[in-house]
């Protein structure tokens, strides 16, 4: 036996069976030898069929068992399917070898083997005579499994790897063609692997092209997964089945869409390549040619149209408004084509060409026309004017609007706009400041000259400073120049802001020497005034100079008075200029209005939560930066001066839900000791200030032990007034 082992290993069959012969005729029993495994394993492996048929014949099992089977993981049967023995395979069959046996290290079984290596007779023995189970899973590990029972089963291997020959009689045995493998069905696989004939047999065998085991529809599939060199022929077969071409993904995005999206690679010849445009312009039109919609956006509001136009796909641009995608669509960033298109000028074209809007959409918050005017796109400029866009419309944002002829004016192209002056209100300023071209301070040298030159009214005044184009002028670094243009063209030499001054108050207060000295030398008037500023303005908390001044010290605050501040007006939250007075520890602030009060009763006049001046005064002083401040705080004073003009200390003052008094005020601010005591027992005559100190908790008489409070921000939720409007924002740290 030893001899016959030796002679297997060199797979000479006439050689081992002259030896087995040899072996038999000296045995007077043979079907009680006992078989070395090696044997049958050899004959298997090698394909000696005749030795195989004959040892089994003898009573050597199929499969022999034992202790390397664990690491080999093969059984001769799985050997003999693996090489494609076919007789070896039957003889084995015929002897009851094992079909079921999973090894590998993918435990997979013979049919396995046989199909995933194309030996399709093998297939069919182990079918037909071996009866093995067709749609038997293994256990790939090598891609994760989204659930155990997807698997690679015979017909997933072999369809994966176009083999037809085994296909065809998995197919006729009765397999299960909506079987799901890893990633899906047979279909899928063949699909995406591009073997057409596979994908034919099984839609032949009822294959689901629509199969709910498929994670996305099959025509994304085929996109992203196909070769390019078989992917259009791929999609010709799906495209004529029943399928939805409008079919979405799990995001939302359509067949037509997601070809426009992806950008498939491919590795082929060990080389990673991309899909090429012309490839992907030919399947989207494929898809269009069979129904898809041009206008039917992703879940995320994406549309086909904008989307082709950012990546610059002339091709694409062009058949898909051929195909009537929607021109003036905005997509989920309410950017049309046309907002896209702005740094292509042939796809810009077309598209004007066709019909779309050129002003409908704006790109952060710009007019088409305007955008291409302050990104410098001169040819995109020129070709929005020939197709009509709109030169009145504004720049939309929080805090100005800007026209399309001040941004010309600015930059480069006011001569291309002067050309539609019949179009154009040359003096149209923005919004609310009202600065026009002729006015701006950005505006280049020789803009001024072309826009007076257009008919600008060298007069025009800006809306809210009221300042002329010449008290506009000489503050910029060329004043000068524009100075001398203005005046040879007739200006008003005195003429200028009623705030902000004439052009020479002007020239000075910003130190330009040369223009002063050349407005002079023009019989400029040097003895001119101006109106100065308006002391009743309010912000958006109705804050007026007056509080603000009074918060600030006594050298704002006699400034503004003298000018006309008004010490009853109230803000939004009811409070006087003694209110904000109080709040900062202003002693001489405080002492000028309680002068100036005719009504004393106003000590006490509270705001909408009831807090008088003393209640205000209670708090810790103002956080106001003594450094900006035109007087130094003084709490205890101020206090003193409330209560000796009969503040009351028993006022209850709205704190939440709460009412707490002056005294619970100060002890949750941290208030001084002294200012404390004025608090709790008002201003004490000096004979009563000789008797004997009491000690103790100030305060005692009341019931309720407020805590004390624990300063944690800059700002506070009383006093700092912080409120956004569309033209500007109020932010005051004055608590």
């Amino acid at each position: 036996m030893k001899t016959l082992e030796a002679a297997s290993s060199s797979g000479h069959e006439n050689l081992m069976l002259y030896l087995l012969d040899q072996l038999i005729s000296k045995t007077e029993t043979p079907g009680n030898v006992e078989w070395p495994p090696l044997l049958i394993y050899w004959a298997a492996w090698l394909g000696l069929v005749g030795f195989a048929d004959k040892i089994l014949g003898l009573g050597c099992p199929p499969d022999p068992e034992v202790e390397w089977t664990e690491t080999l993981k093969a059984s001769p049967l799985f050997e003999a399917s693996r090489a494609g023995h076919l007789k070896t395979v039957r003889a084995l069959v015929k002897h009851s070898a094992n079909h079921k046996f999973a090894g590998g290290s993918y435990d997979r079984t013979p049919l396995h083997l046989a199909a995933v290596e194309g030996h399709t007779e093998v297939a069919r023995v182990l079918l037909e005579e071996g009866k093995a189970e067709i749609d038997a899973s293994s256990d790939d590990n090598f891609i994760p499994l989204p659930e155990e029972d997807f698997q690679w089963v015979p017909l997933v291997v072999a369809s994966d790897d176009g083999l037809e020959k085994c296909v065809r009689p998995l197919l006729d045995n009765g397999a299960n063609v909506d079987i799901c493998g890893p990633d899906g069905t047979p279909l899928r696989y063949s699909a995406c692997s591009g073997y057409l004939e596979v994908c034919n047999m099984l839609l032949a065998a009822g294959a689901n092209p629509k199969s709910e085991l498929l994670d996305m529809p099959i025509l994304h599939q085929i996109f992203n997964m196909t070769s390019r060199e078989k992917m259009l022929g791929i999609l010709d077969q799906f495209l004529e089945t029943d399928l939805d071409v409008n079919a979405k993904n799990k995001k939302g995005v359509t067949a037509l869409l997601f070809a426009m999206f992806a950008w498939p690679a491919r590795v082929e010849d060990f080389k990673i390549t991309c899909l090429e445009d012309n490839v992907r312009v030919d399947a989207i039109r494929k898809f269009l040619d069979h129904g898809a919609d041009t206008n039917v956006p992703t879940g995320a509001g994406s549309y086909p149209l904008p989307f082709a136009v950012s990546r610059d796909r002339y091709k694409l641009v062009e058949l898909l408004v051929q195909r009537g995608a929607n021109l003036d669509q905005s997509d989920q960033f309410n950017e049309t084509a046309v907002t896209r298109a702005l740094k292509q000028p042939d796809i810009l074209r077309l598209l004007l060409k066709k019909g779309a809007n050129p002003d409908l959409s704006k790109r952060a918050s710009q007019t088409p026309l305007i955008a291409s005017v302050e990104g410098g796109l001169t040819e995109v400029v020129e070709l929005l004017l020939e197709h009509n866009a709109s030169i009145d419309m504004n720049y939309d944002r929080i805090w100005k609007k800007w026209n399309v002829i001040r941004s010309a004016a600015i930059g480069e192209y006011l001569q291309e706009f002067l050309e539609f002056s019949s179009r154009i209100d040359i003096d149209e300023g923005d919004d609310k400041k009202g600065i026009a071209a002729i006015r701006h301070p950005d505006t280049p040298r020789d803009n001024p000259r072309r826009l007076l030159n257009a008919g600008a009214t060298i007069e025009a005044v800006t809306t809210r400073s009221r300042n002329t184009p010449l008290s506009a002028a000489v503050t910029t670094t060329d004043g000068l120049a524009r100075a001398k243009l203005l005046l040879e063209r007739g200006v008003s030499i005195n003429r200028g802001s009623p705030w902000n001054g004439s052009p020479l108050c002007q020239a000075c207060w910003r130190g330009e020497w040369e223009t002063a000295k050349f407005l002079v030398e023009q019989c400029a008037n040097v003895n001119q005034t101006c109106d100065g500023l308006n002391v009743d303005v309010r912000d958006n908390m109705d804050c007026m100079p007056i509080h603000l001044a009074a918060l600030n010290g006594i050298r704002n605050f006699e400034v503004i008075l003298e000018n006309g501040g008004d010490i009853n007006a109230r803000d939004k939250m009811g409070r006087t200029a003694l209110h904000w007075a109080a709040q900062s520890g202003h002693r001489q602030v405080v002492e000028k209005i309680i002068s100036l009060l005719s009504d004393k009763t106003a000590i006490d006049a509270p705001d909408i939560d009831g807090w008088t001046p003393l209640c205000w005064a209670a708090r810790r002083p103002s956080w106001l930066d003594e450094e900006f401040a035109s007087e130094s705080p003084e709490q205890k004073e101020v206090i003193t001066l409330l209560l000796e003009n009969g503040a009351d200390t028993a006022v209850l003052a709205s704190v939440g839900d709460e009412k707490w008094t002056p005294l619970d005020i100060g002890r949750f601010s941290a208030c001084a000791r002294e200012s404390m005591a004025l608090l709790a027992r008002g201003v004490v005559s000096n004979d009563a200030s000789d008797g004997p100190e009491k000690h103790g908790e100030i305060g005692e008489p009341h019931k309720v032990k407020l805590r004390r409070g624990y300063y944690q921000n800059y700002y506070c939720d009383a006093c700092h007034w912080a409120s956004s409007s569309p033209s500007r924002i109020a932010n005051f740290n004055i608590c």
